[in-house]
Parts: structure tokens; sequence; C-alpha cells
């Protein structure tokens, strides 16, 4: 990371089912298929094209987790609705506060964006990410 941010650890381990608990793989090659871009209003320019796969999801505690992938744009300053965990497998992004404190994730990099934290997210190239969400 080439800002001040903590280091976070994370592991992922394998099981078979997404919805029965154990441990999961979470394959950064697993195929993934189409999935919803964010609200228009909170992108500037195109539409980006958006994937996924959910390896595990927890829906009476609102916890997924898997990959997602999307083409470059920049999602607008909001507050962020989910607690989220994301560890950048391929691409860069530089993510600002509201502050506008800046911070550059790239390969490797893993950050943590509390819920109602307000964030924008600039994606300088395709980028590809491990996500752990949580809604509640």
């Amino acid at each position: 990371m080439r800002k001040t941010a903590r280091p976070w650890d994370f592991c992922t381990t394998s099981a078979a089912n997404a919805s029965v608990p154990g441990l999961i793989a979470i394959d950064r090659s697993a195929a993934l298929s189409p999935s919803a871009p964010p609200p228009a209003q909170f992108v500037a320019g195109e539409t980006p094209l958006c994937h996924n796969v959910k390896v595990f999801e927890d829906s009476k505690a609102t916890f997924r987790a898997g990959v997602w992938s999307t083409t470059p744009h920049t999602r607008l300053s909001r507050p962020h609705p989910v607690h989220e965990l994301m560890y950048i497998l391929e691409g860069r992004a530089e993510v600002t506060d509201c502050d506008g404190t800046k911070l550059e994730i790239g390969p490797g990099d893993a950050i943590f964006v509390a819920h109602g934290t307000v964030n924008q997210l600039a994606l300088k190239d395709p980028l590809k990410k491990i996500f752990v969400i949580a809604e509640n």
C-alpha cells in the first residue's frame, strides 16, 4: 500500500457448497457471471461491465464472499452501503475519503471500508478483487 493504510490479513480455504458453513476456497480464476453495475447516479461516464461469483452467502446474517471484476470507471463519492473487506487481485484503483485523503491500491493490497464511510473509487484499470461483505 502506498498510504497509511493498515495491513489486513486474509485467509481462504476449501469447501464444496456456498450455502453450508465450512472451509471455502475463493478461487481467483473461478468463472464469473455478469452482475449488476453500480447504480448509474454514482458512476461518472460510461456504465462499467461487472462480473462476479459468490462462493458463500448467509442470507440471515446478510454476509457474502466471492470474486468481483469490473471495467475501469469512477464511482462517485457516496456513503459505502455495506461493511466490505476487499483484497485486490488485479488492476489499480484510487480510493478517496470524505476529507480528500487518497489511497492507491493494487494487486496484493487489502482494504476495509466500513458501512457509511463516504468515499470515491477511481478504477484506472480493469479490476478484480476478492470481497467479503456484511450488511448488518
